[in-house]
């Protein structure tokens, strides 16, 4: 980080009493701040990259990233003791930052839950999605770019990611 190293470097030359000297990080020039993401996806790409991977692991899953802005590891992650259905949240332990956090659900995100609580079965350590996060990265993957070469040949889709037909 440049504005960091250019602290770090001011800071000594004061202390080293070169205050006459040129901090030469301060020539450095920074690199414009990344653009911000305005666009959200639509509901028509969710369903057709729901309808391309073929998963049911992964259209519960993505319903559940579009509905409640959780991440990839926190979604895999899931345990039925996390979810709490008169709340209408899921209480996540440890998030990227380090510390636990609550996060309300939406109607359809609680149908999503509710329904995999259901097939997962009661048992409170019992995990959601039998699936690992590479495994949703592919899957998901392999949906895209099946989407993307329809698009370019504009052919339909011939068979889905997963399997034929």
């Amino acid at each position: 980080n440049c504005d960091w190293s250019s602290d770090v470097c001011s800071s000594d030359l004061r202390e080293w009493g070169l205050d006459h000297a040129v901090n030469p990080v301060r020539r450095i020039k920074r690199p414009s701040p990344p653009k911000a993401r305005t666009r959200r996806v639509s509901e028509t790409e969710v369903l057709a990259i729901k309808a391309a991977t073929g998963s049911p692991h992964l259209s519960d899953l993505i319903d559940l990233a579009v509905e409640t802005a959780m991440r990839l590891g926190e979604l895999v992650a899931l345990r039925v003791g996390q979810i709490d259905i008169a709340a209408r949240t899921v209480t996540l332990p440890d998030s990227k930052n380090g510390h636990g956090r609550t996060v309300p659900l939406s109607r359809t995100a609680l149908q999503v839950l509710e329904r995999r609580r259901a097939e997962a079965g009661a048992a409170a350590g019992t995990r959601l999605f039998p699936i690992t996060s590479h495994a949703v990265t592919v899957a998901f993957g392999g949906g895209v770019a099946l989407l993307v070469a329809c698009w370019l040949t504009g052919e339909p889709p011939k068979w889905r990611w997963g399997g034929r037909g």
